[in-house]
């Protein structure tokens, strides 16, 4: 019964699969994605520029979509604002460093007038001086607040850390000096450069009518193919943060009464890692490090040790750079014991000595969880606009269960190695200051001690 259930659902998924067209409105890509089971669509779109067009103004692009909806010439905040609830929608957005998207959808029946508002929206929003102060104050708070969110404090400093010397290790929401220098000026000439310099791609899911508003994009929004501009920045190879003596970095940073360490590791992997085929090896080395309770590292931080609750890994790709991360987290006192045990586990799997059957059975695990990618049209979308950022094809999408097939114990190993080696780690510690002791009594790092304030 079960394997009929997979069969049928694999069926469905490759059928939508099927229905995927492309379109030219007006010089715009476009995507559609035929579904009438209900009568109601969406639209993304994909804009090729990111927060790298902040240009030193941490947070600009961010607060420009974000803010989009505060006032237009015609309508102040509220106004907007009841209209959109009055269509049951909203305009959502995501800003990274390559590349941004903006999203709305509802009812079939108001595809139209949304549309028709969202180009007004796009085209006409002013950011208010009071609404952009508001905002600012709102940032600062929660950068502010960052210090007692010790994961997501650890996270944004690791990241900046572990790309330290490229254009990616921006801060895409701003910074508190950042955030205070932005004005609407600012904002208005983003919005200008994003609506008529950069290239867009329109995602569309719904029934055949919805693509009535292919006329809207080119007559409202003033979209055409002229807008071509793709924000392209390199990172030629990972930069392998060492110290002298080839020991890997770590850089610690107290926050005082912190009652657990947060752990993060990684680095700045080749983009050739994960050219190809190579994505998906990557997405099944990682998976069997720390991708699921049965992970390598969850068994034995957790399960075997009881050090932590949760571990987990990944390594993935944009279009110009990629980036490697173990993250857990562990009581002070067992540091120590936690940094050994990922040392050992990460060496188990690039030393070939964990057990093979690791191998299979997640391999089986991720052929069943790929089949979830089709179960939205959202989480559908989501990766198609991923495949095509990074330059993948999309019969890949389609085709993973024979691609992760043909993966070998080797190629794992060989994979592990390019990417987790220990060598080739930087790590990051946050906790209380009587951690740092701990760390330096184990000789197994460089340490440098950086201070929170200045990520924040």
């Amino acid at each position: 019964m079960k394997l009929l259930c997979i069969l049928l659902f694999s069926t469905f998924a490759f059928s939508k699969a099927q229905s995927v067209k492309n379109f030219d409105w007006n010089g715009v890509d476009v995507v559609w994605l035929e579904d009438d089971k209900f009568p109601t669509y969406s639209v993304n779109i994909y804009f090729a520029d990111g927060a790298l067009q902040d240009q030193g103004k941490d947070g600009a692009v961010s607060a420009m979509f974000d803010l989009l909806t505060k006032g237009t010439n015609k309508f102040n905040q509220k106004e907007i604002a009841k209209k959109l609830d009055f269509f049951g929608t909203g305009i959502s957005s995501s800003v990274t460093h390559e590349y941004s998207t903006l999203s709305f959808g509802g009812l079939v029946k108001d595809a139209k007038e949304v549309s028709e508002l969202f180009c007004h929206i796009l085209k006409d929003a002013n950011y208010p001086a009071k609404e952009l102060d508001s905002f600012k104050g709102k940032s600062e708070s929660q950068l502010k607040n960052l210090v007692a969110n010790h994961g997501a404090l650890a996270d944004r400093v690791f990241r900046n850390l572990s790309l330290k010397g490229t254009p990616f290790g921006s801060f895409v929401n701003g910074k508190i000096s950042t955030l205070k220098s932005l004005s609407s000026e600012l904002l208005l000439a983003q919005k200008k450069h994003f609506n008529e310099k950069v290239y867009k791609k329109i995602f569309i899911s719904g029934p055949k009518s919805t693509l009535e508003i292919k006329d809207i994009f080119k007559n409202t929004c003033g979209w055409s193919g002229k807008a071509k501009f793709k924000r392209t920045s390199e990172l030629k190879e990972a930069k392998i943060i060492t110290s002298n003596t080839g020991k890997p970095k770590l850089y610690f940073a107290s926050v005082k009464g912190a009652n657990q360490a947060q752990i993060r590791m990684g680095g700045t992997p080749a983009i050739s890692n994960f050219s190809g085929n190579n994505y998906d090896l990557t997405k099944l080395m990682s998976t069997i490090l720390g991708g699921s309770f049965t992970s390598m590292l969850m068994q034995e931080l957790r399960v075997k040790k009881g050090l932590t609750y949760g571990a987990y890994a990944y390594a993935s790709p944009q279009s110009k750079y990629a980036r490697s991360v173990i993250r857990t987290s562990t009581k002070n006192k067992t540091i120590v014991d936690a940094l050994k045990t990922i040392k050992d586990t990460v060496g188990s799997l690039t030393g070939n000595t964990f057990e093979k059957e690791r191998v299979e059975t997640v391999k089986k695990f991720l052929k069943g969880k790929h089949l979830l990618k089709f179960e939205s049209n959202a989480s559908y979308i989501s990766n198609l606009i991923l495949y095509d950022h990074i330059e993948k094809k999309h019969e890949d999408l389609y085709n993973f269960s024979s691609i992760v097939d043909k993966f070998s114990v080797k190629n794992v190993v060989d994979q592990a190695n390019n990417i987790f080696a220990w060598k080739k780690q930087m790590a990051f510690v946050l906790g209380d200051e009587t951690v740092l002791s701990q760390i330096k009594s184990m000789n197994e790092f460089d340490v440098e001690v950086v201070d929170v304030k200045n990520f924040l």
